[in-house]
């Protein structure tokens, strides 16, 4: 919804999504450079090796900036602006490492 809504996507951070299916769908616009942040290397690994009907190739697509980092730290790090920014993280949990996404400060 926001890539439609937006009207000129040209590049897109999806912070955490380790399963790929938000990647494979913001691939779908050929247009949108994406960049995927995930914390959590072996989540990718798992998900290339056994959930490939879910990410359909989108980790080896040329388009694809993937970097494994926490998406906090790497927002918080980079000069880099994008025109969406998708959370596709877990469900916040106490001591969580997703809790800091669900807080009022991430957003501003």
């Amino acid at each position: 919804v926001p890539i439609i809504t937006h009207g000129n996507v040209k590049k897109v951070l999806i912070i955490g999504g380790g399963d790929g299916a938000s990647l494979r769908e913001v691939l779908k616009h050929k247009e949108i450079e994406p960049t995927m942040v995930d914390i959590d290397a072996k989540i990718i690994e798992f998900s290339k090796n056994h959930l490939p009907t879910l990410h359909n190739g989108a980790f080896d697509n040329p388009r694809t900036n993937l970097i494994i980092t926490d998406g906090v730290k790497f927002l918080k790090e980079t000069e880099e602006k994008w025109d969406v920014i998708i959370i596709d993280s877990t469900d916040p949990e106490e001591d969580g490492p997703s809790n800091v996404l669900y807080s009022k400060d991430f957003y501003d």
